[in-house]
């Protein structure tokens, strides 16, 4: 039961830090506090902690020079602003359910399921908030054409390194708990691999069902692409990719799904 209190202290004290700063609206903050205790239940707290290590290292990602990509977030993301409820869901249903197997039916193939879900969320959250300051212009991974900053589909070095490093950290989170409970200095790189791996094919989906099938729009008025329905100068803007009903949130949910599937297939491969 102190364990419990405890990790309930901890995720309320971070959701209602997230909410302060503004990283999480307060739909978001109940989401991402009733998720953390729900991993915990189910998974255990190598679970936990993993989950609480992707909420950290998103935090640090949306933050990090926070005034400069304010202008691309207000043009380009549908969302912008403190991340709602369907942003967290998102990004932690899959891990929910894996968490659910998990706890009727042990298996490791569960937790590296979950371990490419998220460490393919981090990733995305990385690769989109540090990508878009990229000095140099962004490709289509469909086309390989340069595109706008910010554009669905676009990627760049920098954004991918950064997503490979979130994966990495993700990884690293997971590699560490498991010699602390273990208690054998031994680096399991596997692990690792599997972070690593998992999380940048999920990444590179993410970015090729946002190049091909994510509803993206155009502003006759500024002349800009955005994944916005109404453009942040006021004006409709005109579908010109994709489907409507395919927004950022199910493109995410879906790069998670494609991540823990990549996860478990490395794992039974190698």
């Amino acid at each position: 039961m102190k364990e419990l209190l405890l990790a309930f202290a901890m995720n309320f004290a971070l959701s209602i830090f997230t909410f302060a700063a503004g990283a999480l609206n307060l739909s978001g903050a109940i989401a991402a506090l009733a998720v953390g205790m729900t991993v915990l239940v189910l998974g255990g707290w190598d679970w936990f902690y993993i989950m609480l290590s992707f909420l950290l290292i998103s935090i640090i990602a949306t933050f990090f020079k926070g005034d400069i990509k304010k202008r691309v977030n207000r043009e380009k993301f549908e969302k912008s602003g403190g991340r709602d409820w369907k942003q967290v869901l998102a990004n932690s249903f899959f891990p929910l359910v894996f968490s659910l197997f998990n706890y009727f039916a042990p298996s490791n193939l569960w937790f590296f399921a979950f371990l490419g879900a998220m460490a393919t969320a981090a990733a995305d959250t990385w690769s989109t908030e540090l990508g878009v300051l990229s000095p140099e212009k962004a490709i289509s991974i469909k086309t390989m054409k340069k595109v706008e900053t910010g554009e669905s589909g676009g990627i760049s070095f920098l954004g991918t390194t950064a997503g490979i490093i979130a994966a990495s950290l993700i990884g690293s989170t997971a590699v560490l708990l498991r010699l602390i409970n273990s208690k054998i200095v031994v680096f399991n790189a596997f692990i690792l691999a599997v972070a690593i791996f998992s999380g940048l094919l999920g990444d590179l989906v993410d970015s090729y069902i946002g190049a091909t099938v994510q509803a993206n729009y155009y502003c006759p008025k500024c002349k800009k692409t955005t994944e916005k329905k109404i453009h942040s100068c006021g004006t409709k803007t005109k579908l010109i990719r994709g489907y409507k009903f395919v927004n950022n949130d199910i493109v995410n949910l879906s790069a998670c799904g494609i991540g823990a599937l990549v996860a478990v297939l490395f794992a039974l491969i190698v």
